[in-house]
């Protein structure tokens, strides 16, 4: 028997991933990863066999709608390739939102084989968005892909998704608190920790358009202006293809999940709006700081849900500085 584990979301890998791969260790464990970053991960930090779709997994893109039709045949191409022989065997998969062309696998898959979804917990609220154009990319996936979707939006980030809605051949699991004790295996020594005090959760800002390039990259000068390097190390966000500002900070590779560093004595944990503050805050003994107010956001409204979330998710533990004074004070 096989075990096939789709993953299509970073932050999964830690919270769902590894820890139900722990309990199904005794069996072929096979990885299909989505992405580049989700990839490196497994390939190097572990021994399962570890597949990257060369599909889009998002197959509607807003950047590429041309590239929809073509990403299509790609898709239908990659599951025939890799998974028309696979029958009665296991598949997971833990996210629900924009990797479509993953999910038109999973409910293929799901005829022949038992598939079960581990969803993520849900942190805010949000509700279904109706109108022309969600109606438009419901369609398309039902006509083209046999699949039902509905678009979604967090009331307190504005954030949209694109989120698939599994069929009743799918078994949908409750979420849960997964033992992680084991998980300090799964790491590889890095050189880059040691004797490092200060953990800076960076993240794309710029891509998501909350600020501007010029922005990003005064913070983080005066970051390194005002903490002394040799304690101080980044760990990029993995869509984070560089870190805006300083070059002479040390970094931890991207592909590492921030949960997997818990275990190192961090007296700090700087970021902005990482999930990883709040797994720091309630998990390490480190003082964990969001320096979301000291970024002047194109969204203010974005800006006070990503602050009222954090606070509500780390239970008050994420210390908010309002001036670089205070932060100075804070460290």
């Amino acid at each position: 028997m096989k075990q096939y584990f789709f993953v299509t979301t970073f932050g999964s890998i830690h919270d769902r991933v590894l820890p139900l791969m722990e309990t199904v260790k005794q069996e072929k464990v096979v990885v299909i990863a989505t992405t580049q970053q989700i990839y490196n991960f497994f390939d190097e930090c572990t021994d399962f066999e570890t597949i990257l779709l060369d599909v889009n997994p998002d197959l509607i893109n807003n950047k590429q709608w041309y590239k929809i039709f073509s990403n299509l045949i790609k898709c239908r191409k990659e599951y025939n390739r890799l998974f028309k022989d696979v029958y009665w065997q296991t598949v997971y998969f833990f996210g629900s939102g924009w990797a479509i062309a993953v999910y038109y696998m999973i409910e293929r898959l799901a005829k022949n084989n038992k598939v079960i979804q581990h969803p993520s917990l849900q942190t805010t609220e949000t509700e279904v968005l109706n109108g022309f154009k969600p109606f438009i990319m419901n369609l398309f996936t039902k006509l083209f892909l046999g699949i039902t979707t509905v678009i979604t939006k967090e009331k307190e980030s504005n954030c949209t998704s694109y989120d698939f809605v599994p069929s009743m051949n799918i078994d949908i699991m409750p979420y849960k608190e997964w033992n992680k004790k084991p998980l300090q295996k799964y790491m590889k020594n890095i050189e880059s920790i040691k004797g490092k005090e200060i953990i800076y959760l960076t993240e794309d800002l710029v891509k998501l358009r909350n600020v501007s390039v010029i922005r990003a990259i005064d913070i983080n000068v005066k970051l390194d202006n005002l903490i002394d390097d040799s304690k101080f190390v980044v760990k990029p966000h993995p869509r984070l293809n560089k870190v805006y500002g300083s070059r002479t900070w040390s970094t931890i590779p991207s592909y590492i999940p921030a949960e997997l560093l818990m275990h190192h004595p961090w007296k700090y944990a700087i970021g902005t709006e990482s999930f990883s503050l709040i797994n720091m805050s309630l998990y390490t003994n480190a003082k964990v700081i969001s320096i979301i107010d000291l970024y002047d956001y194109e969204d203010k409204k974005v800006q006070k849900g990503m602050k009222k979330w954090i606070k509500e998710q780390s239970k008050g533990k994420v210390l908010f500085p309002q001036t670089w004074k205070e932060l100075e004070k804070m460290i």
